[in-house]
């Protein structure tokens, strides 16, 4: 059976991989639709510029502008001005210096008239050089006054300009209309072929979604069975060492029984686990839930990191996870994403495609394909390429072209990179980091690389992001930032948000709802107001009083 069971596991991935390359496939025409209508227009604009900076050309040579000329004047009369004194400048402290060594080699008792003279030559020389300075700008503004005369002399008058202005109006409006037919032509004829791509694709969707449904049905029936065995093997050697300890209890004496007793506790709870655990996904997570969690455990040895822990997030809510350093949050973060997998306790989860999901049962690099994405405690950001780069790693999971397609740079692989580009642009403008986007990571602020974080989530297209302790590192203002940003993410993404943080002033000011841990335990569960004012949160933070 348990062969029979791996077979039909691997039948339902191939088919549930087979239907999510489909889907994929179908969305990127769908998006590349979209990329197209806006690659038209710009190309449209462009050709509209280009013919309407032609066609002005000579407007411009017919008009002449002694606004605007004398504008470029003044920037080039500067610079050729600041150049022609610092060479005479030069030439006078070189003649200056020479000067000087003269009257030096005097004797200011017996040449004093001719030391006098000399001296009387610097001042003379810097006139000179001062005059001359100035007589050659003159010149330069007096060329320009008499060339700037005669053009605005030879303007033609208003009523020819305003014409010839009017008709290039005119040409410019035909020749837009011509683009737009000639533009709009190609782009129609574009779409109607990805239309039928799209078409030939979707008709293949419930042949796939048959095959999955099929191979799931056969795998969950002996799954259930194969739980069902295992989980009465389990309870009745359960039952087997309660029975022996409650045998061995009645005879111990008082030492051995406080032993007994831990070890019978221990059992139970056990026990009580194993019972708990045989519920389904389905009756879990509840219709506008997105996330359950439901007697979650994770053991590190004899360390209970999670212990019995249950609680669900809503769709579109914004739900937060607190609790002391070392409460385990991060851990329960760990165990919805697969990077550990549960000592105990069931983890579902409902897809974009409204599925629900048994998280244990999958690897951890298919998580994202579910649709979660997270970040991290250390930003996990790469330094050494563009943020433009690190949202488009971010999305490689969105690629259907596979290695010989990026070997030989099929269509296929030029259309997903256009989309993705352009869907990576649009994030960076919504998380206004659109100007760092050719910038290196390396370097940036680091409020910058944190909001680069959250923005490689949303390359995903995710149903829930968790964020991990994002205010850390950041300064008020950037903390009342990112709350913000938060909100828009949940309301304008039509994502749900999990949050670990410390910061209380955050939560307690962004969430809908939180869960308060502690050692892995349940201690409330309830609105910001609820938890402030619960006794238990308070003793767990502030600790409790002597009095």
């Amino acid at each position: 059976m348990v062969l029979k069971n791996k077979l039909y596991a691997l039948l339902r991935d191939y088919a549930a991989s087979k239907l999510r390359k489909t889907n994929a496939l179908a969305q990127l025409y769908k998006d590349y639709i979209e990329y197209l209508k806006g690659e038209t227009q710009d190309k449209i604009d462009k050709a509209v510029l280009l013919e309407k900076e032609k066609l002005y050309r000579a407007y411009q040579i017919a008009y002449y502008d002694i606004g605007e000329e004398t504008k470029i004047f003044e920037t080039v009369f500067n610079h050729k001005y600041a150049e022609l004194k610092k060479k005479q400048r030069m030439k006078f402290r070189a003649y200056r210096e020479s000067v000087r060594r003269k009257i030096a080699k005097l004797n200011p008792e017996t040449d004093a008239e001719e030391i006098e003279t000399l001296r009387s030559s610097i001042e003379n020389k810097e006139r000179e050089i001062n005059e001359y300075v100035e007589t050659i700008a003159n010149g330069w503004r007096e060329e320009f006054k008499a060339e700037s005369a005669l053009r605005t002399s030879a303007n033609p008058n208003d009523t020819a300009l305003m014409e010839l202005k009017q008709n290039i109006e005119a040409n410019i409006d035909a020749y837009r209309k011509e683009a737009v037919e000639k533009y709009t032509a190609k782009h129609d004829a574009k779409v109607a072929k990805i239309r039928e791509k799209i078409a030939k694709i979707e008709a293949t969707i419930p042949e796939k979604i048959g095959k999955l449904e099929t191979a799931s049905k056969k795998y969950a029936k002996l799954e259930a069975e194969t739980i069902k065995n295992e989980t009465e093997k389990k309870v009745s050697k359960l039952n087997a060492e309660i029975s022996k300890y409650e045998e061995l209890l009645t005879n111990a004496s008082e030492q051995e029984k406080e032993k007994y007793e831990k070890i019978l506790t221990v059992l139970r709870s056990d026990l009580s686990l194993l019972e708990t655990s045989g519920k389904t996904k389905e009756e879990i997570i509840k219709d506008d839930e997105v996330l359950a969690i439901d007697n979650l455990c994770m053991y590190f040895g004899g360390i209970k990191a999670v212990n019995k822990l249950s609680f669900s997030v809503k769709h579109k809510e914004i739900f937060g996870l607190i609790g002391p350093n070392g409460a385990g949050k991060t851990t329960v973060f760990n165990c919805i994403t697969q990077f550990y997998k549960p000592t105990a306790g069931n983890i579902s989860f409902r897809n974009k495609n409204n599925e629900i999901v048994d998280l244990t049962k999958e690897v951890v690099h298919n998580v994202i394909l579910q649709g979660i994405v997270r970040t991290f405690q250390n930003l996990e950001v790469i330094k050494d390429i563009t943020v433009l780069d690190n949202l488009l790693i971010a999305a490689h999971r969105d690629y259907t072209s596979g290695l010989f397609q990026h070997m030989l740079h099929t269509p296929i692989l030029r259309v997903e990179e256009n989309v993705i580009t352009q869907r990576a642009l649009k994030v960076l403008e919504f998380m206004g980091l659109l100007k760092y986007k050719d910038m290196y990571a390396w370097g940036l602020p680091y409020g910058i690389l944190k909001k680069i974080e959250i923005a490689r989530t949303l390359m995903c297209n995710p149903q829930l992001i968790i964020l991990d302790e994002p205010a850390a590192g950041l300064n008020d203002s950037e903390t009342v930032e990112l709350a913000e940003l938060i909100r828009r993410i949940r309301d304008e993404y039509n994502t749900t948000v999990l949050l670990v943080e410390h910061d209380m002033g955050l939560v307690m000011d962004v969430c809908d709802r939180i869960c308060a841990i502690s050692f892995g335990n349940l201690l409330a569960l309830g609105t910001p107001k609820e938890i402030q004012s619960n006794k238990a949160v308070q003793e767990a933070y502030l600790g409790v009083s002597e009095d």
